[in-house]
């Protein structure tokens, strides 16, 4: 995105609040495995909303908020 001194300043890939990050803990996107609960996740999400089951496509996001917070903070 950017530079702000000596970090650089970094936005989310689907849009959202920038930070800044030191320039030794940036890396290309993609460079790391996903999450395999993540990726089953956000399948379950896209087909629900192809169907046009918003109380599943809901239940989904609200599954994806707990995994994140239990396994990736």
């Amino acid at each position: 995105m950017g530079t702000e001194g000596p970090y650089i300043q970094l936005r989310p890939q689907g849009g959202g609040r920038e930070w800044d990050c030191p320039p030794a803990n940036v890396r290309p996107v993609g460079t790391t495995k996903r999450c395999v609960e993540c990726s089953t996740i956000k399948a379950e999400h896209a087909e629900a909303v192809a169907a046009g089951d918003v109380s599943r496509a809901t239940d989904c996001t609200v599954l994806m908020g707990r995994h994140q917070r239990a396994a990736h903070t």
